[in-house]
């Protein structure tokens, strides 16, 4: 009886089972979903066919990474203000006169700005920049004039007088040419901006936040202390970084046969613009109408003054300082140098080469030159001739290239003259916190992307507006690249008139007069001499703050 009861169980369980999976079995299919096709969504590839086309080996499909996400961004000017704190700002009403002849704006331009939008990018771009900047930091920028000139000494008694007078409207910060604003921290008068100075500092000297870093450690005496500020609020290191200006349609004439203009920037390219090019060039292109008439004749080179020897030297890779053992000294062997100059005045002697220096050029004579269509280079040119409406008018189109090599294997320099601008905050200004964090956020503001005062200055306007073509946008980045201001061009003004000698510049641009090389016996009657104020004042610029 029991085995009978557990048979009828069992045969009931089965039953019961199979109701169940027919039921299943009648359900309808869920419809399927297309599967997401977002970065973030995984997705089955297909299998991939190994060689030998055996479709029973797979290869494992690639797995899809989540995209990253970017972290937020920290605005580290979120907490600062200065509730309205006044920061005066001294300009230099002075312009170079060559600056003048050649139409360019005055960097004031760049860096006061005007008071309200206009048709110009570049202004409208300065305006954004400083309304930004003084209602961020909550400080009010009151801008003054001054009438510093081209005397680096009448220019650093200015600054002293600020400082000695400690006048209630003293300026905080200068900006003026930078011979004058070298010679006031070799005097003491500026902050060193990597000290605390009087509360806070601000400053974070790099290049990604619009700062020349490398140029700035170029200028001191002194790698701890950096006096000298040069970024691109103080626009002008860019604007007086000198190339050489080329004839576009004179160049595509004459050597058509090489591939034109376009071959010139791919020599330049390469590497292998060197003077020797230069000077093969510039002989093509010479043609004289009568004794080298400047009134007729047309030249392969020309320069606007005799200070282009000194600056071909200041760009050839050589220098009159060494370091020896972590201290600049002057170099007492200075054979190179006087090699390099034998070459220079070799150049000099070719009839294609206007010499500035026995010729008697000034910068009225030589540019009608070049702009009338009678030169195929002219050297010692800044970037900001591009901006300028001389050069802007010419009947014919203009390039910009770096300084030629003196050697093959040396990098191209961008000598980045003494009449720029750039600036540094008075010793005696009790509002160093304040104006470190202003000048901070003026050179980040200034640098970046589109409507930056440098991305419309710079990216916008010189690079697409005033370049002829794509070889002319990247002789701009080399020159950019190659920004420099060797400690000698600056520091040699003071360490030789101090006691009362000749700088370099002048002993070169003497030679380039006379056509007679004698570097080596000048410096070596001089050298004991500028070497003992080198030495002396190294002293006086550790002891300073």
């Amino acid at each position: 009886m029991k085995n009978t009861i557990r048979l009828l169980s069992l045969v009931l369980v089965l039953v019961m089972m199979l109701s169940s999976l027919a039921a299943c079995g009648k359900k309808e299919p869920a419809e399927t979903q297309k599967p997401s096709t977002s970065e973030n969504t995984p997705t089955t590839q297909a299998p991939i066919v190994t060689e030998g086309n055996d479709p029973a080996v797979t290869q494992k499909p690639a797995e899809t990474k989540p995209a990253e996400t970017e972290p937020p961004v920290v605005d580290k000017w979120a907490d600062v203000n200065f509730e309205g704190e006044e920061i005066i700002i001294s300009l230099s009403e002075y312009v170079p006169i060559w600056v003048s002849q050649l139409g360019a704006g005055h960097v004031n331009h760049y860096i006061e700005g005007i008071d309200q939008y206009s048709t110009d990018s570049v202004q409208n771009a300065v305006f954004d920049r400083n309304r930004k900047v003084s209602e961020k930091l909550g400080i009010n920028p009151k801008y003054t004039y001054y009438k510093y000139t081209s005397r680096e000494d009448e220019t650093v008694q200015v600054i002293e007088n600020f400082v000695l007078a400690d006048l209630e409207e003293a300026p905080d910060i200068v900006s003026t040419m930078s011979y004058g604003v070298v010679r006031a921290a070799i005097k003491g008068l500026l902050y060193n901006v990597l000290s605390d100075g009087e509360g806070k500092n601000y400053f974070d000297i790099k290049n990604e936040y619009g700062w020349y870093e490398d140029f700035m450690k170029e200028i001191t005496l002194d790698k701890e202390k950096l006096y000298i500020l040069a970024g691109d609020y103080f626009i002008d290191v860019l604007r007086y970084a000198n190339g050489v200006l080329v004839n576009i349609d004179m160049y595509n004439d004459l050597f058509a046969s090489e591939g034109g203009i376009d071959s010139l920037y791919e020599t330049v390219n390469s590497g292998e613009w060197t003077y020797d090019e230069l000077m093969r060039c510039a002989d093509v292109a010479y043609i004289d109408n009568g004794a080298m008439d400047v009134n007729s004749s047309t030249f392969g080179a020309v320069a606007l003054d005799a200070w282009i020897y000194r600056d071909m030297f200041s760009t050839s890779g050589l220098d009159v300082f060494e370091e020896v053992d972590g201290q600049i000294r002057y170099r007492e062997n200075i054979s190179d140098i006087h090699t390099f100059l034998d070459k220079m005045l070799d150049m000099f002697a070719h009839d294609s080469f206007l010499n500035p220096a026995t010729q008697g050029g000034t910068a009225p004579i030589i540019a009608p030159i070049f702009t009338g269509n009678r030169a195929l280079f002219m050297l010692d040119q800044p970037v900001l001739s591009l901006e300028g409406s001389q050069i802007r008018n010419m009947e014919h189109p203009v390039g910009m290239l770096p300084y030629p090599k003196y050697k093959q294997d040396a990098e191209y320099g961008a000598l980045v003259s003494d009449n720029g601008n750039v600036g540094g905050i008075l010793y005696n200004s009790d509002k160093f916190t304040p104006a470190s964090a202003f000048l901070q956020m003026m050179c980040e503001e200034s640098y970046g992307g589109k409507g930056t005062l440098i991305y419309e200055y710079y990216d916008v306007t010189l690079k697409y507006k005033y370049s002829a073509n794509a070889g002319q946008v990247k002789m701009l980045e080399i020159i950019r690249e190659g920004l420099s201001c060797p400690k000698s061009l600056l520091f040699d003004n003071y360490f030789a008139k101090n006691v009362s000698m000749q700088t370099y510049g002048g002993l070169i641009r003497a030679i380039a007069k006379s056509n007679t090389n004698t570097f080596a016996s000048d410096w070596a009657s001089q050298y004991s001499a500028v070497q003992g104020s080198l030495e002396e004042t190294i002293v006086k610029y550790g002891d300073q703050d």
